[in-house]
């Protein structure tokens, strides 16, 4: 008998939307997702105008790394090591050095201000730079 949960709409729009708070299902029916849980990630809503990516990617160099905006995606690309580590026998390999592409949907407005490598984490900072309600102003009466 297996224990699997069933994975809801919301489940998939969540990992792979920014942003777009209240049209998860709209988006979900227009936009082809792949559920993928490789390498792991967290998206974190550090206030009402910033998230937070968090990928964890160790063993990776940061050079063999990829991170670009186009077409409203934010991507994340790896596409292998580089490095001589490839030709090297192992006796036992347990760490994944496998090749991923994570992406993300962005809605108008949304900026990716910073991307940080540190202790095999990749942060990726996000800011919404939609205009702000002005705010309530009285007007004196003459």
């Amino acid at each position: 008998m297996t224990n699997q949960r069933r994975i809801s709409h919301n489940d998939i729009v969540n990992q792979h939307t920014i942003g777009f708070d209240g049209l998860f299902n709209q988006l979900f029916n227009h936009t082809p997702f792949k559920n993928t849980s490789y390498p792991p990630y967290n998206i974190i809503k550090d206030n009402e105008s910033e998230i937070t990516i968090e990928i964890a990617v160790a063993g990776i160099n940061k050079e063999d790394i990829e991170v670009s905006e186009e077409n409203q995606f934010l991507k994340v690309v790896y596409n292998g090591s580089s490095s001589s580590r490839s030709e090297e026998e192992y006796i036992y390999r347990g760490i994944a050095d496998r090749k991923f592409k994570l992406e993300w949907a962005l809605k108008d407005k949304l900026e990716i201000t910073n991307a940080e490598y540190d202790n095999g984490m990749l942060r990726i900072s996000v800011k919404d730079k939609s205009p702000q309600e002005p705010p309530r102003r009285v007007i004196d009466i003459k």
